[in-house]
């Protein structure tokens, strides 16, 4: 039964990259900041079941201080001819990062906010600009 199970999530696991066209780059790090800053990085991207674009994306704080939100959070994406596919506005993202931690969060873009079908939409290819002004941060 355990390796049924692991053989039919190998094969969910290849049917969701080849439907989803899985995006993995290599994650932000503290040290990859400067100091008494903050950084943002999308790492992975695919598309769910429903056809939304789910976009990961990490928060790196290399600051004192607890980072409570993000203001005017912007996520672009842009195709590999560098056309506007889909992009994700957010007045003010909520957060938790400790002083000179990292932490993951998912958004996920709704299939309405696409500029193209997701079929047309090679995520592989895709170019993530991920940006906010100025965190707030608690001491």
């Amino acid at each position: 039964q355990k390796l049924r199970l692991n053989l039919q999530m190998e094969r969910n696991l290849f049917v969701m990259y080849l439907l989803n066209q899985i995006n993995t780059v290599e994650k932000a790090y503290i040290s990859d900041t400067t100091y008494n800053q903050y950084g943002l990085k999308v790492y992975s991207a695919h598309f769910d079941n429903k056809g939304n674009l789910v976009v990961k994306f990490m928060v790196a704080n290399n600051s004192y201080g607890k980072l409570t939100k993000i203001p005017k959070l912007k996520i672009t994406v842009k195709d590999s001819k560098k056309n506007v596919v889909a992009s994700f506005k957010k007045n003010s993202y909520t957060i938790n990062v400790n002083s000179y931690k990292s932490k993951s969060y998912t958004i996920s873009i709704p299939k309405s906010s696409l500029k193209k079908n997701k079929d047309k939409i090679d995520v592989r290819t895709c170019t993530f600009t991920i940006s906010g002004k100025d965190a707030d941060a608690k001491l």
